[in-house]
């Protein structure tokens, strides 16, 4: 279902080797700590932008525990839904929804923290519009089925806010 509230995910996860060479990580008991911070954004359709927050920066963080959570990111053709995504390219989606809103670091040479915000482009920002367009006449993606009725949007930010594009 649509994500009402903050949600945190704290799971362990480990990078794993698979035939010809592809990596994958996963969440795993004897993983790496990890954790990250959900919150809603806005609604649009039948899906959701939220933010993430990294708590740690593990490989393939916010990907692997949006698709834990039930929710994987819109365009993410590794840990993400295959119909929903085919569902997302009839509304301009041609790669993974996750942008980089703000990144937040120490400057190596002073210390002094340095803030660095994008907004999101024209491509994802079609993306929100069409899916808002479907709202604004009535219709409603079909997904073949109640468990893709509700994908999310996650709009992600590095170390600090992260945004990206999800199925919440």
């Amino acid at each position: 279902g649509a994500v009402d509230g903050p949600r945190r995910v704290d799971a362990p996860l480990r990078k794993n080797q698979i035939q010809g060479g592809e990596r994958i990580v996963r969440v795993q008991s004897d993983g790496k700590p990890a954790a990250t911070l959900f919150r809603p954004v806005s609604r649009h359709g039948p899906a959701t932008l939220v933010e993430a927050v990294l708590e740690t920066g593990r490989t393939h963080q916010i990907r692997v525990h949006a698709a834990h959570m039930g929710h994987p990111l819109a365009g993410d053709g590794k840990y993400g839904d295959a119909l929903f995504n085919r569902s997302m390219r009839a509304h301009g989606l041609r790669r993974m929804f996750l942008h980089a809103h703000m990144l937040e670091f120490a400057d190596p040479a002073s210390g002094e923290p340095v803030n660095v915000s994008a907004p999101l482009d024209d491509e994802l920002r079609g993306v929100l519009d069409s899916l808002d367009e479907i709202t604004a006449v009535g219709h409603r993606v079909v997904h073949g089925g109640d468990k893709y009725s509700s994908p999310v949007i996650i709009d992600e930010q590095v170390l600090e806010d992260i945004r990206s594009f999800a199925h919440l």
